[in-house]
């Protein structure tokens, strides 16, 4: 199966042709093509890796230009809300020090530094020094959300929101993820599938099979059961 990327069609053609040189590998067993690229016009984020993660790339030059025109806050509010702070990530590429120092835009440090926190207490940020990084950072988060059905690669887990995080659905995601085999895209499913954690909760107590996939699906399920109904007779 191959792993789909969208790459938004604004994206520059050279960094477009980068990714796919970089991407252009075969399976060892089957021979076939790991990844599949996709061009496309995307409302939210530069990139969508499996559907599941979003990244939104800026140069340095642009990510001081983008706080300056307040692009960057209204970016990151709308990839949040859509796939959740685990799922969303800012890619800074370049160094934000040197374009201060050369960038025409008027802006003081405490108002870059100001943003850059503000966008880490949002989302995930990630800073690479050039185009090729930045495409073997893409590829290699590509690769990562697949781990679920995937034993070999790393398994990414989102982290606990910090206790006073209001976004709910943060915290719904992070209590499916404490589960075996629930990762990133099965907890999205799950929660797209019941609505909400009491529903997930009754219906697999009551025996229901969703209908999204993924592997040894009524395994998982017997022990997400086994969870949910055992009693506890010595405290730990």
């Amino acid at each position: 199966m191959e792993i789909p990327i969208t790459i938004d069609s604004r994206e520059p053609a050279e960094f477009i042709h980068q990714i796919k040189s970089i991407s252009d590998k075969r399976d060892i067993k089957t021979r076939k093509p790991i990844f599949k690229i996709t061009v496309d016009a995307l409302k939210i984020g530069d990139f969508l890796l499996n559907n599941t993660i979003c990244i939104e790339r800026k140069t340095a030059d642009d990510f001081i230009s983008s706080i300056v025109d307040k692009r960057l806050f209204r970016q990151v509010e709308d990839m949040i809300k859509q796939y959740g702070h685990a799922n969303s990530y800012l890619l800074i590429e370049g160094s934000l020090e040197k374009r201060m120092q050369w960038s025409r835009t008027k802006i003081s440090r405490e108002s870059v530094y100001g943003a850059l926190r503000w966008v880490s207490e949002k989302c995930n940020v990630i800073n690479t020094t050039n185009t090729v990084e930045s495409a073997r950072f893409i590829i290699s988060m590509a690769k990562q959300s697949v781990k679920e059905d995937n034993p070999q690669l790393p398994r990414m887990v989102i982290q606990k929101p910090r206790e006073n995080e209001t976004d709910i659905k943060r915290w719904q995601l992070a209590v499916l993820q404490t589960f075996p085999k629930i990762g990133v895209s099965i907890s999205s499913n799950i929660l797209k599938y019941y609505g909400n954690l009491i529903n997930f909760f009754n219906k697999i107590v009551e025996g229901d099979i969703p209908e999204f996939k993924m592997n040894n699906k009524e395994e998982c399920i017997a022990m997400w059961r086994k969870i949910l109904t055992e009693e506890i007779k010595e405290m730990i």
